[in-house]
């Protein structure tokens, strides 16, 4: 009832460093190798941590941010130990800039939109207008 679709890669040589690499993986008949061990203690440890922070007795709750930065936190923490593993510091150097970057982003975008809906609170109370609202 339904056809086989033909692959029209099948039977040729991979050519490129890149695609025999990621062929490796897939093709190997004698087991793991230390780069997808690597890969599983990534996962791992990024799930084994959200999943603690998930229970944790968190004494007054999470901000927003916080568990965002928090669940953000344990997946680098999954890449780092899978990029320590195969010694790229590069990639992890990287990563870190870019996350730190983002990070602060995030946090001073928040601050704007507390800042601005602190100063609608004043406008309206300074009008007289009572009812206040908050995003």
């Amino acid at each position: 009832m339904g056809s086989k679709c033909a692959n029209p890669y099948a039977g040729e040589a991979l050519t490129t460093p890149l695609l025999s690499e990621l062929s490796s993986v897939y093709h190997r008949k004698d087991g793991i190798r230390p780069m997808d061990l690597g890969l599983i203690a990534g996962i791992a440890v990024s799930a084994l941590v959200i999943l603690v922070m998930h229970w944790f007795p968190w004494p007054d709750g999470l901000s927003r941010v916080g568990a965002y930065a928090l669940g953000v936190a344990a997946i680098l923490l999954g890449f780092a130990v899978w990029q320590l593993s195969d010694g790229n510091w590069r990639a992890l150097a990287g990563l870190a800039a870019i996350s730190a970057c983002d990070g602060l982003c995030v946090v001073v975008a928040y601050r704007i939109d507390h800042t601005v809906v602190r100063i609608r609170a004043a406008e309206k109370a300074e009008a007289g207008d009572d009812t206040l609202t908050e995003r």
